[in-house]
Formats: structure tokens, sequence, C-alpha cells
């Protein structure tokens, strides 16, 4: 399928195919098609990936992309395949030096301009209208999920429906993109601090106290009780010996001056 349509977007043959000697590349059937297509196999050598190094590049940059997709969603790696189909959407639609500032999207449909209007913020909340006849009067219109990517062919966004658990595609989409991916990430984060604090039993932790200007995360560092006990006994058992050793020279000054006064009237 991906020959066929590129070698038609295109107007070109496709002549070589540079891969590594991975078992999905690497068998009969792969075999058998190359020879009928008349397409060249070139193999890098066993663990140097520099020989393919475009191909291998790319890959850590769509990994990267989607651990953050994941990451600022604060959704489960459950989501890694849609995490990654979002990235590869997301990066052909990036300029690139390699091609003069156009996108890959523009030079491989030979496009002058696109529309990145409809691009919304992946995991976060959406309202989904129910199109369900069956509805009464007074039920909800809506369906509550998260915004999961784009798919390959409808327009449309890709939506995970929690309740009923299973993904959908719609159109109409209400999409709520500033609170719940930051709240999701502020309650991620505290739980972390916490857990750090009671595992390393470190003398602070930091407390999330609320929402600062443009949604960051204001926190502050707060001394725990009992470690604020233990200083104010340290503070007041230094005092203590302070007094003692006061107590302790005046008596020796004392005995000094007495012996003094003994020799000289002797």
């Amino acid at each position: 399928m991906y020959q066929t349509q590129a070698e038609r977007v295109t107007g070109k043959k496709i002549k070589y195919l540079q891969s590594d000697n991975g078992k999905e590349y690497c068998n009969a059937e792969m075999d058998n098609f190359l020879r009928n297509q008349g397409i060249q196999r070139r193999l890098s050598v066993v663990r140097t990936p520099q020989q393919n190094g475009v191909a291998e590049r790319f890959n850590r940059t769509i990994v990267e992309m989607a651990r953050c997709l994941l990451l600022q969603s604060s959704l489960s790696d459950m989501f890694w395949a849609d995490a990654v189909a979002t990235a590869c959407h997301l990066r052909n639609r990036c300029p690139s030096r390699s091609i003069n500032g156009d996108t890959p999207y523009q030079r491989w449909f030979n496009r002058d301009k696109m529309s990145l209007n409809y691009l919304r913020a992946f995991g976060s909340t959406v309202y989904v209208l129910d199109k369900n006849p069956a509805k009464g009067k007074l039920s909800d219109r809506s369906m509550k999920g998260i915004f999961v990517g784009y798919p390959r062919e409808t327009k449309g966004y890709r939506i995970w429906l929690s309740e009923s658990r299973k993904f959908i595609v719609a159109r109409d989409v209400k999409f709520i993109e500033d609170n719940v991916t930051t709240i999701l990430k502020n309650q991620k984060i505290e739980q972390l601090i916490i857990n750090d604090y009671e595992n390393e039993n470190k003398p602070w932790v930091e407390l999330i106290t609320g929402f600062g200007n443009n949604n960051e995360i204001e926190a502050q560092a707060e001394i725990p009780g009992d470690l604020e006990d233990n200083e104010e006994n340290e503070k007041s058992s230094g005092v203590q010996s302070s007094i003692h050793e006061t107590q302790e020279e005046s008596q020796e000054k004392k005995l000094k001056k007495k012996n003094e006064d003994l020799e000289d009237q002797n």
C-alpha cells in the first residue's frame, strides 16, 4: 500500500530499501516482494545504527515526542500507540531545515499552505455530542472523554471514552484544554513528592499550594512538625549547657580569689 501511494503521489519509483537486519524486513515474504518489484535491498551492519542514521534519529525524535505527550497529559502507557501516531502527525507538520523550512506534509502533497487550526492539546478533556436517537429529552447530550489523536482516514478526532472504555471518532467535540491536564499533573507531582519524602526520610517536603499565573504550579518548602520539635529541643539544651558552663566558671573564680586572700594573710 505504501509503495503504491508513494509512487502515485510523487510520480517516482522506489529503487532501494535501506534497513537494518530486523526480522520484519528480512523474511521470505519481503524477499519475494522486493524481487518481484525490482527493488534492491540495502542492509546495515549488525549493531551499526549509524549506517542508517536518518531513520534511527527520526525514531528517537518520535519516541521523545511521544514520551513528552504522555507525561504532560498524565496518561498511562496504555496510550503509547496513540502518542506515537500523534507525534508523527505533528512532526510531519513542523518546518525542517533539510527541506528549506518547508514541512514534510507540504513537500509530500506538493502544497504551498496548510491549516493548523484543528490541532488540539493531546490528553485534554473533551465533551462529545451524543447523537443516540434513543436519548430522552432530559438526558445528557454529551459524553465525557479524552482526546488521544487524529485518525488517518477520517476528518475528526480520536476520543477515548473512559466510562464505556472504547475509542470513537467524532467531529462535534468541545475541548477543555486549560485545566484537566494541569490538575492531573499537579496531583501526580504532589504524590511523587510525598512518596519521595516518606521513602527517603528527607528533612523537607514540598507541598503544592495552588496555581499561579498561566497555570504554573506554586510550591513552598515546609518543615515537618517533628523536625521543628527536634530543633527547639536542641536550642533549649544548648541554652541549658551555656548556663551550666557560666555557673562553673563563677565558682572557679570565687575559689581562686579565696586562695589568693589566704596567701596574702600568711
